[in-house]
Formats: C-alpha cells, structure tokens, sequence
C-alpha cells in the first residue's frame, strides 16, 4: 500500500497565499472590491458552516462558473487540495 502525501501547513499556507490570497486576502477576507463581486470570506464562520469539505475541494478544482473563480484541477496535486482545505477551514473553524 503506498503511504499518501501530505503537504506541510507551512507549504500549505505558502500554497495559499500563491493561489488564493490575492482574491481571498491572507487572513481569508477579501478587499471590499472583492467582497462586492461576491469573492467568498473563509473567516466567515456562517459560510463555513453552509460549505462541506467536499464543496470547497470541488470548488478549488473546477472553479465556479460565473465567477473569476478558476479551476485549479491541472495546477494541483490531490494532497495540495487537501491541504488547502485545511488552511481555509482554519480561518473560522465550525466548532460541533
């Protein structure tokens, strides 16, 4: 059985402020600008509540269409995926 990959939470972050942050902004709030054109806030804890893990690595995957979101399928392995997750979960994590 092969061991699966996984990405450090420095890679991770590192990962994100590449591919993410310029929309989301760092700390996972996006500028008015962005905020106005409907670019989600991971630091909002009521849209990570609405949102499984699955949605967000669809999302991150395959874009949302009708939005400047793009698909990010051919740039990402599965484990950076995964690790994004992790990094946009810890912005307001959803307590049970």
């Amino acid at each position: 059985m092969l061991a699966q990959k996984t990405v450090s939470p420095a890679k991770a972050k590192e990962l994100f402020l590449q591919k993410c942050a310029l929309c989301h902004g760092k700390e996972g709030q996006p500028n008015a600008i962005f905020a106005k054109q409907g670019v989600r806030a991971f630091a909002d804890a009521q849209w990570q509540k609405s949102r499984t893990d699955d949605q967000v690595k669809t999302s991150i995957l395959k874009g949302r269409q009708g939005t400047a979101m793009v698909a990010f399928e051919t740039q990402l392995k599965p484990e950076e995926v995964e690790a994004l997750v992790k990094v946009i979960r810890a912005f307001a994590p959803v307590k049970p």
